[in-house]
């Protein structure tokens, strides 16, 4: 009951967010000349286009988070939810794309449609994406996708793509998720601080944080995440970030910084609804759970929930059954049956008449 509770505020509020990994995209398009040649010997040319994406990672990632916990009701059960607010910062360094900017016969580098990739988990957990800004411009936002990651992107300027050493970026995110929020530190600096008033966190993932501050207030914490603490290097192709290992792969592997609730995400809600989850499934109150009856107090799972409030009007419906109960055992009547020659005198307990 628990876990399905926890799966329905998942599907409409948010479930677990993995976020801040930020991307440069970069299409290049490569033109080549293919020359076939037929059964008969002729010779026949066509020219194929081939179009690639070099994916880079910033040099610099700030990211902070201030995560808001609430409880959601499904049904019987309250779940913990979070909105997380999230203000990433950082910059990426054109020595990292500087193999683009050689003049290459047939190779054409699309710097127009150069852009940012920022990636979260779920598209519907993204509540809001303000003060984007590129290398000084606020461009127009569109929703991306990349290694199984949904997601926002904006084009970058691509005068400064070409012309400037730095390429400055920030935003804000606003998410909503429940169970876990992990952050990709996928940067060749990373720098990570959350905090939030959730008195019960669980950190996973390597590496871990820097002297947390846990309290019944709630809890801060920090990360510092480098380069070499990762299996892959600064830029790649496509979808594969070296040899066989694919992006969605690589970024599983290198996600830290995972906040979890080390208690029961989804709790029961009042006592008062659990009387009617145990009235409903089934009928728990017959002869054996009553300890006392003749309108005294029921002992038992009530006590036990302290349903105080719900107590009486249980025990009246319990006190009801049990006294049809011991009547139905009293209405007990003498038959006689016929046995050969001779009257055989029985005892009958019948039930339901008078």
């Amino acid at each position: 009951m628990s876990s399905a509770g926890a799966s329905r505020v998942a599907e409409s509020w948010g479930g677990a967010q993995t976020t801040a990994g930020v991307l440069l995209a970069i299409p290049v398009e490569t033109t080549r000349v293919v020359i076939e040649q037929s059964a008969a010997g002729r010779e026949t040319q066509r020219t194929e286009v081939q179009r690639n994406v070099l994916y880079v990672l910033p040099d610099s990632l700030n990211v902070s988070a201030d995560v808001k916990p609430y409880y959601r009701s499904v049904g019987l059960y309250r779940t913990p939810v979070y909105e997380a607010r999230v203000d990433i910062a950082g910059n990426f360094v054109n020595r990292d794309y500087a193999h683009l900017m050689e003049a290459r016969e047939g190779r054409e580098v699309k710097w127009n449609e150069a852009r940012l990739l920022v990636l979260n988990s779920q598209s519907r957990a993204l509540r809001g994406v303000d003060d984007l800004w590129v290398a000084g411009e606020s461009p127009q936002v569109a929703a991306d996708a990349y290694a199984g990651s949904a997601g926002i992107s904006a084009f970058v300027p691509a005068q400064a793509l070409r012309e400037d050493a730095v390429i400055p970026f920030r935003l804000k995110l606003t998410l909503a998720g429940s169970s876990q929020l992990t952050f990709l530190p996928l940067a060749r600096r990373a720098s990570i601080s959350m905090k939030s008033t959730w008195a019960h966190p669980k950190f996973e993932g390597a590496p871990a944080p820097l002297d947390p501050q846990i309290s019944d207030a709630g809890f801060s914490a920090q990360w510092s995440v480098l380069e070499i603490n990762r299996s892959f290097g600064q830029s790649w192709w496509d979808n594969y970030v070296g040899g066989d290992l694919d992006a969605r792969s690589a970024f599983a592997g290198c996600s830290s910084c995972l906040l979890r609730g080390d208690r029961g995400f989804t709790q029961p809600r009042r006592a008062h609804h659990q009387i009617v989850a145990l009235r409903q499934a089934g009928r728990l109150f017959r002869r054996r759970a009553i300890e006392q009856h003749r309108g005294r107090p029921i002992a038992g799972p009530l006590q036990k929930m302290g349903a105080h409030r719900g107590e009486p009007m249980v025990a009246a419906e319990a006190f009801v059954r049990f006294e049809r109960y011991e009547k139905s055992e009293a209405r007990v009547r003498t038959v006689h049956h016929g046995c050969g020659d001779r009257m055989v005198e029985r005892h009958h307990r019948v039930v339901g008449h008078s």
